[in-house]
């Protein structure tokens, strides 16, 4: 059991039920660093104006850190409802 326990089942399962089709194997840093470079090369692809697509880069940058930040509360959450299971509570106490 122990073998199989991996973090990107346990986020796939809890995000959406299904279990993950192909891992990451990549360090967070590189996996972060490509997503923005993507995001980055599509804006400069659609948008020609070096200043309109500059805001639209940042635009999209804090929307994906307000979604950075509420995933990283929901994952502390989980994580204290976890806890607290496997310590023999309830997390009826926690929500």
């Amino acid at each position: 059991m122990l073998r199989r326990a991996n973090l990107q089942d346990l986020r796939e399962f809890l995000k959406t039920g299904c279990e993950v089709v192909e891992y990451d194997t990549r360090p967070y840093q590189e996996r972060e660093k490509r997503a923005v470079e993507k995001v980055r090369a599509v804006l400069r692809d659609k948008i020609h104006d070096p200043g309109e697509c500059e805001e639209a880069s940042n635009a999209v940058m804090e929307y994906a850190g307000d979604v950075e930040n509420i995933y990283m509360e929901l994952g502390l959450r989980c994580g204290f409802i976890l806890a607290a299971q496997m310590l023999g509570g309830t997390h009826e106490n926690i929500v």
